[in-house]
């Protein structure tokens, strides 16, 4: 610094050495700035700086508005190319090259945006099945606005899958036209406007957020009942739900296709107060109920015009449960995983206190381990205390199976296992019945592992044990993990059925320590479960008890419950007749007789007379004496006799 042109010396020791020529000094040469264009704009607007002496190189030209640097995207020797920086503020322009800066004569004036305002908004809170929708906003003047958003998404969906798209003006208004395609949600569209403003960064001015529900005209067969069961079997009931509103819910106009009330046709019932009311204890139908149907004939249920329910995630569809029983029903046009409504109310008190599933009568089966709740349908619902459940309203794509805590495939030399005890009657299949053991499941009381019986409005063949304690009683019962248990079931008999079948899964009863027998103490029928997968039921049954243990307990366990004769069945008989009996001491031959004898004590014959060892027989009658009462005596060698009541017509 100071050099100017002339010698360069090089002293060293006092020696000094000088150039032969000079060396030349030069000036740099200071950029200018001539003018900028525009001389004002907002945040971000692109400047165009012309002048002289600036670097070709974009790197080397340094650009400041008042002070604030900017982004220098271009540069010749002449012009710069930069925009206004986040930050700036009004003041001259800078432009620094090799050290020389040169600045702007006059200032740049930074501005700001003003903000649109919308004056007005088109949005609808409904459209028809099948049809669009247009929904559109007005500002009071789009010259300041940089763009406009339209975010839409169905009110089943969760709020992240909102969709956008950019919308262009046509003068002030900004419009988007929906098709049937965007309409698709079974509860509705939500939807609102995005308007952004042209400061940077760029304000947003949202518009009111609109919810537009599905509505179904009159003459639209969308609101058509599905999957319908007809005829006059018990099979034939279903449970049903309306997952909308209906604009005329009375029963009459709802189930208008059937004619009028005839119970020979059509029946109809809700559940309330403890018991199944059969029309017209009710008059009208109702989102959120379950409602019990049967009809003999084939018909098509259409209930007129009605609109999806006016639920979405902040205020979704509450379901008001009473203490007991609730027949409910799905107020959603969607499948419902039971599991998603009692996390949702997983927080309020007496959610502990709610079935974990639901019952229902689904495809002519009964079964209390259903888990989804279908659209269109509805399931009976066990409250300890009342309670207000909200339904969400977020569709879950899985709402399928899923695997119940006591896994049916458990081998009964796990601690944890059961089995389904199906009873097929008149086309019905009963999944109700069961037993099982579980380290969680407790003796007295009910626990999530057991079915109490529901309050059906049919008779059906039941088995029930009963539970005083809670004045109920159950249909499975799994009792806590232990070496040897008897179930006793009651065998509650729908007489108009006739014979009902009695059927299990045998394949993991199998097991070289323990054993599952069935025992019908009328019949004296021992039914090894591991052999065997079904049992006939007869009107003689009245009880049944199911044995489980080691085999000597199971052996002993029989010898101690069985009697010596069973009941003759048929009885009445007209012919043929069979008696079961059994030898229960531990000897491996006793003499057996078996005698029939008339009213007065006279004997009519003698059908067997020959040594048994331990077991179970049967023995038959061919039977050609009158009509009358008449008894049947068993005597075994060594004191053991039994003498039951037989009747011919």
């Amino acid at each position: 610094t100071g050099a100017t042109t002339g010698k360069i010396t090089v002293t060293v020791g006092g020696q000094t050495a000088t150039s032969s020529t000079d060396f030349t000094v030069t000036t740099a040469t200071s950029p200018t700035i001539a003018s900028f264009n525009p001389t004002s704009g907002l945040i971000g607007t692109p400047v165009t700086i012309t002048g002289t002496n600036f670097s070709t190189t974009i790197a080397n030209n340094t650009v400041k508005f008042n002070g604030t640097t900017a982004t220098v995207t271009a540069s010749t020797a002449t012009s710069i190319t930069t925009a206004v920086p986040t930050g700036a503020t009004t003041g001259k322009i800078t432009v620094t090259v090799g050290g020389q800066t040169a600045t702007s004569a006059t200032d740049f004036t930074v501005t700001t945006a003003s903000s649109p305002a919308i004056v007005s908004q088109i949005s609808p809170t409904s459209f028809t099945k099948g049809s669009g929708l247009t929904v559109s906003i007005t500002v009071d003047d789009a010259s300041k606005v940089s763009a406009v958003n339209f975010r839409s998404g169905g009110i089943s969906e969760a709020l992240v899958t909102l969709r956008s798209s950019t919308l262009t003006a046509s003068g002030n208004k900004y419009e988007k036209v929906l098709s049937v395609s965007d309409l698709m949600d079974p509860l509705g569209l939500v939807y609102y406007f995005e308007v952004l403003d042209k400061s940077s960064p760029a304000k947003t001015i949202t518009s009111t957020t609109t919810k537009a529900f599905v509505n179904y005209p009159a003459a639209s067969t969308d609101q058509v009942l599905p999957g319908l069961s007809f005829g006059t079997q018990v099979s034939n009931y279903q449970i049903i739900a309306f997952p909308f509103t209906i604009a005329n819910n009375s029963v009459t106009s709802v189930f208008n296709a059937l004619g009028a009330y005839d119970k020979t046709k059509w029946r109809l019932f809700d559940y309330a107060n403890g018991d199944n009311r059969e029309y017209s204890a009710f008059t009208t139908i109702e989102p959120g109920k379950g409602y019990w149907l049967i009809v003999k004939n084939s018909a098509t249920i259409n209930p007129g015009a009605a609109q999806a329910v006016q639920a979405d995630d902040a205020t979704p569809f509450t379901i008001n449960l009473s203490t007991g029983w609730n027949l409910i029903g799905n107020p959603y046009n969607y499948n419902l995983l039971w599991s998603d409504v009692l996390a949702t109310n997983s927080a309020l008190a007496g959610i502990a206190g709610v079935s974990q599933t639901l019952t229902t009568l689904s495809g002519s089966t009964l079964s209390s381990s259903a888990t989804v709740l279908p659209k269109y349908r509805g399931a009976f619902v066990k409250a300890a205390s009342a309670i207000s459940l909200k339904i969400p309203v977020k569709y879950n794509s899985s709402a399928g199976r899923v695997a119940s805590e006591l896994e049916e495939s458990a081998s009964i030399d796990q601690p944890n296992w059961q089995v389904t005890l199906t009873l097929l009657q008149d086309g019905l299949r009963n999944e109700m019945a069961g037993l099982g053991m579980n380290t969680s499941a407790s003796l007295k009381g009910k626990d999530k592992f057991d079915n109490e019986r529901v309050p059906l409005p049919f008779d059906i063949t039941e088995l029930s044990s009963a539970h005083p304690e809670i004045a109920s009683a159950f249909n499975k019962e799994v009792v806590p993990t232990q070496e040897n248990f008897t179930w006793t079931f009651d065998v509650k008999h729908a007489h108009h059925l006739g014979n009902v079948t009695l059927t299990w899964e045998k394949n993991n009863l199998n097991s070289p320590n323990k054993q599952l027998v069935l025992f019908d103490p009328a019949t004296l029928q021992v039914v090894d479960m591991s052999t065997s997968s079904s049992y006939s039921i007869t009107t003689l049954t009245t009880q049944l008890q199911f044995i489980y243990g080691e085999k000597d307990y199971v052996q002993n366990a029989l010898d101690k419950e069985l009697p010596l004769l069973g009941s003759p069945y048929p009885n009445p008989a007209k012919e043929e007749v069979t008696i079961p009996f059994r030898v229960s001491d531990n000897y491996d031959q006793r003499q057996v007789q078996i005698k029939i004898y008339n009213a007065v004590g006279v004997e009519i014959t003698t059908l067997l007379d020959v040594p048994l060892g331990k077991g179970s027989y049967e023995v038959s009658w061919q039977s050609q004496a009158p009509a009358g009462l008449y008894f049947v005596k068993m005597q075994v060698a060594g004191g053991q006799s039994g003498i039951v009541k037989l009747i011919l017509k």
